[in-house]
């Protein structure tokens, strides 16, 4: 990595018109629903309400395992995804930072080491959450709908805390 080069703005000049309008429409969509909400054009709420009351339906939801379940599948998804781009041709010109490949070409980016850290996370994380269930009861889904505001607020904060 130590001749890397850093690109702080991926250039949309280099792209086509549908890569640019793209990358503006995903800049763009949430700060533009979040104003229509905010202007009482778009009910988020009543959104929000009907999500919640079908998925409370669901008897899957109600299991003490879901969220843990939910986060390692999300997590091996994501890794394995991301993984997966980074072997594709055509993303590469995307990448942030632009190094060397590091691996023989024909054979993929993921060595075997990687690949056990990846994937003996999942039972490491679920069997943790499993234990602490055996010692502390999960607490009960709440019925009450909650508010879109609430709703973005503790999944924006979920993130963070996760992240950083």
């Amino acid at each position: 990595l130590k001749d890397a080069k850093w690109h702080p703005e991926i250039s949309l000049t280099q792209h086509g018109v549908w890569s640019k309008a793209l990358t503006r429409l995903c800049q763009w969509l949430l700060p533009v629903i979040l104003l229509l909400h905010a202007l009482a054009v778009v009910n988020l709420d009543a959104w929000v309400a009907q999500l919640w009351q079908e998925l409370y339906t669901w008897p899957q939801l109600h299991w003490a395992m879901i969220e843990a379940l939910v986060a390692a599948i999300a997590f091996v998804v994501w890794i394995s995804g991301f993984f997966l781009i980074n072997e594709i041709p055509f993303m590469k010109r995307y990448r942030m930072v632009v190094r060397e490949e590091s691996h023989p070409s024909g054979t993929h980016c993921m060595s075997e080491k990687t690949k056990h850290r990846v994937w003996s996370s999942f039972p490491v994380y679920v069997l943790s959450i499993f234990a602490l269930h055996l010692v502390r009861s999960a607490p009960k889904v709440q019925h009450e709908v909650p508010t879109a505001a609430r709703l973005l607020v503790e999944l924006f904060l979920g993130i963070w805390a996760y992240d950083f």
